[in-house]
C-alpha cells in the first residue's frame, strides 16, 4: 500500500489504486466482508449528544446505514476518533453510548462520522436491525 498525504489527511491507496473507478469498484466487490455485523442501507432520524471542551452539543441527523454494532451519519459537529457521544434513536426513544470509530470527509466537504456502540445492542434499531438474510432492507426503505 502507498500512503499519500492530501489536504493533511493521509489516505492509503491498495495496490490496484491505479485503476479506473469502475474498476476499483468491481475489485471491492470481490473483497471479502471485514465487518463484524451487516450494514443495511437506512435514513433513520438520531439525536447526538456530546461535548466538546466542556461544552454540551447536541445535532439532529439520519443514518446513512445501521448495523448492530452502529451507524454511518453525515454530522456537522467538529467530531474526532475515539470520542464518547449518546446517540438516541428518535424512532424508538432508545439512548445508546458510543464512540465515533472513523471520520470520513468528502470531496463535497461533508463530514461523515461511523458511530460504534461501546455495548452493542440488538434492540437499538428496532426492527430496521439487519438480518442474516438481509430482509430489513426492504422495510427500511
Amino acid at each position: 500500500m502507498v500512503g499519500d498525504v492530501v489536504g493533511g489527511y493521509k489516505f492509503l491507496l491498495p495496490r490496484w489504486g491505479h485503476l479506473g473507478y469502475q474498476a476499483r469498484n468491481a475489485a471491492m466487490r470481490l473483497l471479502p466482508e471485514q465487518r463484524r455485523a451487516r450494514r443495511v442501507p437506512a435514513s433513520m432520524p438520531v439525536l447526538i449528544y456530546g461535548r466538546f471542551t466542556n461544552e454540551p452539543f447536541q445535532e439532529q441527523t439520519e443514518t446513512i446505514d445501521v448495523s448492530a454494532n452502529g451507524g454511518l451519519m453525515p454530522v456537522t459537529a467538529d467530531v474526532t476518533e475515539s470520542q464518547k457521544l449518546l446517540l438516541t434513536n428518535l424512532l424508538t426513544n432508545q439512548e445508546l453510548a458510543c464512540r465515533v470509530a472513523r471520520v470520513v470527509r468528502t470531496i463535497e466537504g461533508k463530514t461523515l462520522a461511523g458511530i460504534e456502540f461501546l455495548h452493542p445492542s440488538a434492540e437499538f434499531w428496532g426492527e430496521y436491525l439487519p438480518t442474516a438474510t438481509g430482509e430489513a432492507a426492504a422495510r427500511i426503505r
